[in-house]
């Protein structure tokens, strides 16, 4: 029925429109301890919890219920999706300002990950390959 109904449409889907927030993001990851240790240790995510029992961890800023869930549920150990399959490209972490860009950033270089400018910000992939991107702006 979804697939039925999405093909009455008018217009071909061509993304969120500009300025949609997304409230927080499931990710199916690799590695729970993996993403844990990028998400919490160097990110500075919160912990909400990390159930190796349930296959997944749940990260929160500033005592959010969560925003970014990793699991999993799809295997673990399960390798990245190729470049040309359909999926999330990257998902977009926004920063209050430029100096919190600049000491996250600090965090990612001094454990070793790879950042790579871009026109809207900071891209850096986890450790199951899912783009991330840092850039400045205010949450609504």
């Amino acid at each position: 029925g979804l697939l039925a109904e999405a093909q009455r449409a008018p217009e071909a889907w061509a993304g969120l429109p500009a300025g949609a927030q997304v409230g927080h993001v499931h990710l199916h990851v690799a590695d729970l301890d993996a993403t844990a240790q990028f998400y919490h240790d160097v990110l500075g995510f919160e912990t909400i919890f990390n159930l190796a029992e349930m296959g997944a961890a749940f990260f929160s800023a500033g005592g959010y219920h969560h925003h970014l869930g990793g699991n999993l549920w799809n295997g673990p150990g399960v390798p990245p999706a190729p470049a040309e399959a359909t999926g999330l490209r990257h998902f977009t972490l926004t920063l209050p300002d430029q100096d919190e860009v600049d000491r996250v950033a600090g965090r990612l270089r001094q454990a070793g990950w790879a950042l790579t400018p871009t026109e809207a910000g900071l891209l850096v992939r986890d450790p199951a390959q899912i783009g991330l991107v840092l850039t400045v702006g205010s949450a609504a």
